[in-house]
């Protein structure tokens, strides 16, 4: 598992369960005011290719 870690209450709430928990658990820090989560590798991690599910045609 990997973490995108940004700034933000959403990501802060995760970190702060990791922390918790006693985890390891490797991140990597995306800025998304520079739109980062935009640009590969990320977005290909996330969209499929077209026709790879079954009954896409």
């Amino acid at each position: 598992m990997k973490l995108y870690d940004s700034i933000g209450p959403n990501p802060h709430v995760v970190r702060i369960f990791i922390a918790e928990k006693g985890m390891t658990i490797p991140t990597q820090k995306v800025d998304l005011m520079a739109g980062e989560n935009r640009k590969p590798p990320i977005t290909r991690a996330s969209i499929p290719p077209a026709r790879s599910r079954p009954g896409a045609g």
